[in-house]
């Protein structure tokens, strides 16, 4: 993309990913960009959040006419911002994420700068899609193994009651998921 100002302040890219027991947030950004992405936060709602949300591209070609989020538009144009882009990276599931790219300027994106930016974030979705499969099937792997580990135990408790009181395998296992009692101390006979 054609920059509008030497340095323009962008927001490669800002991740949510969503599962059972976690939430993350991965980005790699400009620390002025962050700045934005966390104003968004503040107020709940903006552009990145937008995208994310709805599917669409965001483009607030400039931050005093914008009327989506006023607060927030406020409080960006006092940090020297001018125009933002907010593109989102269509994922799986409840995984989201935004490429976000802020310009100094007022109107610094041209058509061909938002129609890059879509590409640019098309292609880059399908990486995160992979990473974000891997990481899922991380998670299941280490799911399996915790669970494995529990059934040695389980195993192993079992196979402790059923010698010390010569009962089945059946009433061992019922004995271990009762709370103790007199009545359950010998496998419930």
């Amino acid at each position: 993309m054609r920059p509008s100002s030497p340095r323009p302040h962008r927001n490669l890219l800002q991740c949510h990913r969503r599962s059972a027991e976690e939430a993350r947030h991965g980005s790699l950004q400009h620390p002025r960009a962050h700045v934005m992405d966390e104003l968004q936060y503040r107020f709940g709602d903006g552009p990145c959040i937008a995208a994310m949300r709805t599917g669409s591209t965001m483009h607030v070609p400039d931050v005093f006419q914008e009327h989506r989020w006023p607060e927030y538009a406020r409080a960006v144009a006092t940090r020297k911002v001018g125009s933002i882009l907010s593109v989102p990276l269509p994922l799986e599931g409840e995984s989201s994420a935004s490429l976000n790219i802020y310009s100094s300027r007022a109107h610094g994106f041209t058509g061909e700068d938002i129609t890059r930016a879509e590409l640019f974030a098309e292609q880059s979705a399908k990486t995160l899609r992979l990473e974000l499969r891997l990481a899922r099937l991380q998670d299941a792997k280490n799911n399996l193994a915790a669970a494995m580990k529990s059934r040695t135990a389980i195993d192993a408790a079992v196979g402790i009651i059923i010698a010390q009181n010569r009962c089945s395998q059946d009433a061992a296992l019922k004995s271990c998921a009762a709370p103790p009692t007199p009545a359950t101390s010998n496998c419930g006979t």
